[in-house]
């Protein structure tokens, strides 16, 4: 048996580190992480959070990597929030 067949996708996502341009982020970001994850811990999440001006960050008590499949039931109503604050502030701007 070869080498293991995802190993080139998981050597990208290693080495891809934009972490000294996080804060040119100028987009509203919502930021979900599960305290569980072991892939993508929490403290990522943060840093994240602290680097993106006007971001949310929701932390989902025991849930691992797949807090949308493992919590639908916060995640989905945080993204529909989300999405609903985005457009009540677009249609705060737009001239009528």
């Amino acid at each position: 048996m070869g080498p293991f067949p995802g190993l080139n996708d998981l050597l990208a996502c290693d080495r891809f580190d934009i972490t000294g341009r996080v804060h040119e982020i100028k987009v509203p970001a919502l930021i979900i992480v599960g305290t569980t994850d072991t892939q993508t811990p929490v403290r990522y999440s943060v840093f994240l959070h602290e680097k993106i001006a006007g971001s949310k960050l929701i932390v989902i008590e025991d849930a691992g990597h797949g807090t949308a499949g493992e919590r639908p039931d916060i995640v989905n109503p945080a993204i529909a929030d989300f999405l609903a604050s985005i457009e009540a502030r677009h249609a705060a701007t737009v001239p009528t």
